[in-house]
């Protein structure tokens, strides 16, 4: 299994779909989208690297979802529901408010909750045979998990949002009379959701089609844990670490950091890879298959997870009460393999030792981050000249500030050290940065677009730890311009990208 996985020399733009500009109070999948593909195309991109596209958690977060498999379905365009027929013009008109550049999550909401529910009356009412099979097809390939969601979101509202395992007992515990009567109950409810989640994929698959007729690969993104509160957990709560009452035994985190002392609880549950292992890990097949299904390739969030987990103790005042729990990450990929083929894969590993291993028996790439590349002399894993080609490459990730930000605070030090490796192109700190990545030998090159636009700090996606104005950051609109897309073009073809 460790042939290394070979990736054409390509470079590419990191950008999140609710970054798009436009009027619904957050980036959609419709005209912005699509302009944002030609873009691409015009600067010699062939890569479009995005965040999960699952429904945002608390803070809005991508990576704390409700679902490891459902969409993000505030990202459907109401407009494009409105050529189509499902809409009237007259919906928009209660279309949500936002700052130009920051996402409005909860107007969002209300308002395509709104638009999903005009629109299921509206396809009960004329849509044709194919339309009706093309809906029940999405149906029948999603079933392995489309239903549990569809349910575990009413529920969610019926009990006013509270978790899955303070639900009365014999739904916390998924009891076949209660599932039945209280599906029977909420159908109405559960249709629409389904509906929602198959307008998501329908305008999702088009906007693939149309970036993969333009020869542009998405790469999508998993997080390694799933949030304790989710329809994952619920529905096969059996493969993770939890009591009877489906409450935490034990939860994810890190142990202290050794220069700080900083202690970092996650509070996702732990796999039980035991009872994965007898299923032939087949939540996992399920999971990677669905996702290949939005993209065409996967980074794999926090890798170093399939070689190990930091297990804490429930009720943990810090991390250091944790400990070491092995992870049987190869087999896992051996399940997947034998189910998919051979699937293009890359992983956030950042260079740590303890991924080596694994990532040379599966064939994977690992990270680079060149914003960590100038703070400990030339040995440094992340300077172009220790990179090696099966190697992905970034400037910075949506975890960093944004590379003109990340330069103005460094340490003065630092900076001459970056100056100095960068020559003239440090002048303009991004593109020196840009170039640096597309001049590496790394086969993979990929730039967030906050550093393509030359944006400081205030346009930053994340700060991790920080609960609150993540992930809300929206590029103006006629941002994307001609010129940018020339040099971009232009330095990406000098390097063979």
């Amino acid at each position: 299994m460790n042939r290394p996985i070979e990736f054409p020399r390509r470079a590419g733009i990191l950008l999140h779909p609710t970054s798009f500009p436009g009027p619904e109070g957050i980036g959609t999948l419709g005209e912005e989208a699509y302009r944002f593909v030609d873009f691409l195309e015009a600067a010699g991109q062939k890569l479009w690297q995005i965040l999960p596209v699952t429904p945002p958690g608390m803070g809005n977060a991508p990576y704390s979802s409700h679902s490891a498999f459902a969409g993000n379905t505030h990202l459907v365009s109401a407009a494009s529901l409105v050529e189509e027929g499902l809409l009237e013009p007259a919906d928009m008109e209660e279309k949500p408010s936002s700052p130009v550049s920051r996402v409005n999550y909860e107007g969002a909401a209300s308002f395509k909750n709104a638009v999903f529910e005009k629109a299921w009356k509206r396809f009960l009412a004329q849509a044709t045979p194919s339309q009706w099979e093309m809906y029940e097809d999405f149906c029948t390939i999603h079933a392995c998990w489309l239903e549990d969601y569809s349910l575990y979101v009413s529920l969610k509202e019926q009990f006013d949002e509270t978790a899955w395992c303070e639900w009365p007992a014999e739904l916390a515990k998924r009891e076949g009379a209660a599932l039945k009567k209280w599906s029977k109950k909420l159908k109405g409810r559960m249709d629409e959701v389904m509906f929602s989640q198959f307008l998501f994929y329908t305008q999702w698959d088009r906007l693939k089609a149309y970036a993969n007729g333009k020869g542009i690969d998405i790469i999508g993104d998993i997080p390694i844990f799933v949030n304790h509160d989710s329809a994952d957990v619920w529905a096969f709560s059996r493969f993770f670490l939890l009591d009877k009452e489906g409450r935490l035994t034990e939860q994810s985190g890190v142990p202290p950091d050794p220069a700080t002392g900083a202690s970092q609880i996650w509070g996702h549950p732990l796999y039980n890879w035991k009872a994965m292992e007898k299923t032939g890990f087949e939540w996992w097949v399920d999971r990677f298959t669905v996702t290949f299904m939005l993209v065409d390739i996967i980074r794999i969030d926090h890798f170093c997870g399939f070689v190990k987990c930091w297990h804490i103790p429930n009720g943990a005042k810090t991390s250091s009460e944790g400990r070491w729990v092995d992870s049987p990450g190869l087999e896992i990929f051996r399940a997947v393999r034998k189910k998919l083929g051979r699937m293009p894969f890359i992983t956030e590993d950042l260079g740590a030792a303890d991924c080596g291993p694994l990532l040379e028996e599966t064939g994977f790439p690992g990270m680079r981050v060149l914003q960590y590349a100038f703070d400990n002399g030339p040995e440094n894993p992340h300077l172009p000249h220790n990179h090696n080609r099966h190697t992905v490459v970034y400037t910075g990730t949506h975890d960093n500030n944004t590379s003109i930000g990340w330069f103005r605070e460094l340490a003065p030090e630092t900076k001459e050290h970056a100056l100095r490796y960068l020559g003239k192109e440090g002048g303009e700190i991004n593109w020196g940065l840009v170039r640096a990545a597309l001049a590496s030998v790394a086969q993979t090159a990929v730039v967030p677009l906050q550093d393509i636009l030359g944006l400081g700090g205030k346009a930053r996606m994340n700060v991790p730890g920080a609960h609150s104005g993540q992930w809300e950051w929206r590029y103006p609109p006629r941002s994307l311009t001609d010129e940018i897309a020339s040099r971009l073009r232009d330095i990406s073809s000098l390097y063979g990208r």
